[in-house]
């Protein structure tokens, strides 16, 4: 899965969500006006896009289908899907965005998702716009979550005690690794693996873009000065700061909002 970033993916509005019927729905689509993540329900589709590439989406699978993008739907197999469409505070992010198909590992969670955001939309009960926004939150998690790699959910919940710490301490003093890995009752050989397994990288990889996340976020304000803001974050050498936030965003850190490229990565 390339070209989205996720965990950096600030949606300023849902645009549409809705179930296309088999043999429903234009075919052909030229400058899409938004975002979108389509779950093929049944059937196959090849969506051939201005350029040459092509894609095959299976019944159960995930498409991302980005702003702007031209491309033609062919039904292989007939069969419904569901799409939510979406508009981002900063295009951005998604500035280097390819289209995708993303295979769930189960895809009844997904299908409740999308089916709680059409029936939202359509019946438009009060506070439906946030209920939508975070049924398409939720498929940026289970996707995230899946590309961070798999583990049994029993050995998941034995990093809970340190990924608590972590997330409740990553701005101030966060306990070193061996404390961590007594935290979850396990040596800190075994933590250092099963975590990275867990998450796609070592724990102290995961601290540092947390603390990046945060002074990012900060600085995107226009409240906090860039000294301020790496301390506020849990960095407490300036330099380090300004050279891990220019390797991760590609320049470096400022007081200002929107403009930059962004990336947290996989959680």
């Amino acid at each position: 899965m390339t070209g989205l970033s996720l965990s950096e993916i600030r949606v300023s509005q849902i645009t549409l969500c809705m179930l296309v019927k088999a043999g429903k729905g234009d075919a052909v689509h030229r400058d899409r006006p938004a975002h979108g993540l389509a779950l093929n329900v049944q059937g196959t589709k090849r969506y051939a896009f201005e350029g040459g590439e092509v894609l095959n989406v299976q019944s159960g699978q995930v498409i991302y289908l980005p702003r702007g993008s031209n491309y033609t739907v062919y039904s292989v197999e007939i069969g419904d899907c569901y799409a939510i469409n979406f508009q981002l505070t900063c295009e951005t992010e998604l500035a280097h965005g390819e289209p995708f198909v993303f295979t769930p590992r189960e895809v009844a969670p997904f299908l409740s998702l999308y089916r709680d955001a059409e029936t939202v939309w359509r019946t438009k009960p009060q506070g439906y716009m946030a209920r939508c926004l975070s049924d398409l939150y939720g498929l940026f998690y289970r996707m995230q979550a899946q590309s961070a790699g798999y583990i049994p959910q029993s050995r998941l919940a034995r990093l809970m005690p340190a990924v608590e710490k972590i997330r409740a301490t990553y701005d101030g003093q966060t306990p070193p690794i061996p404390e961590l890995a007594a935290l979850c009752g396990m040596s800190e050989t075994y933590f250092r693996r099963l975590f990275s397994q867990a998450f796609g990288m070592p724990p102290v990889s995961y601290i540092r873009e947390l603390r990046l996340l945060r002074a990012r976020e900060l600085l995107e304000s226009g409240q906090y000065a860039v000294h301020d803001a790496a301390e506020l974050s849990g960095f407490c050498d300036d330099s380090y700061f300004s050279r891990e936030y220019k390797k991760k965003y590609g320049e470096a850190p400022a007081r200002h909002s929107c403009g930059r490229s962004s990336g947290f990565g996989q959680e």
